[in-house]
């Protein structure tokens, strides 16, 4: 999978976990609403992709974000407040420095498990 088309998952409000892992997945692969109709989405997986920015617009529902294993850069700032439920969220082996951090830090206190070996931090 390289592109996700408009409205794909606008009649899916009852799913709970989307694995889109190890495809093709670039930046632009996203549109500002893509995520729009997974209300209930808890589980978002989209690991071993070539994605070099976070994915726009995550359900608010979302607790468990899978980045692993891509090309991202940079976290930008308040990100989460977004996504105010997420306990998981794994970022290993990206291409993140301490520039592409937010300011704010990772300041949701939902977050049980934060997994950024092997990025670009010091």
């Amino acid at each position: 999978v390289s592109r996700i088309p408009q409205g794909t998952f606008s009649n899916l409000e009852n799913l709970t976990l989307l694995d889109l892992q190890h495809n093709k997945l670039l930046d632009n692969a996203f549109q500002r609403d893509t995520f729009k109709g997974l209300k209930n989405l808890m589980q978002l997986n989209m690991a071993k992709n070539a994605l070099r920015n976070m994915p726009p617009r995550l359900p608010a529902n979302t607790m468990q974000l899978f980045l692993d294993n891509n090309s991202i850069e940079g976290i930008p700032e308040n990100y989460f407040n977004v996504i105010p439920k997420v306990a998981f969220l794994r970022l290993n082996h990206n291409k993140l420095s301490d520039a592409g951090l937010p300011s704010s830090g990772f300041n949701v206190s939902s977050i049980l498990d934060l997994q950024l070996s092997h990025n670009r931090l010091t």
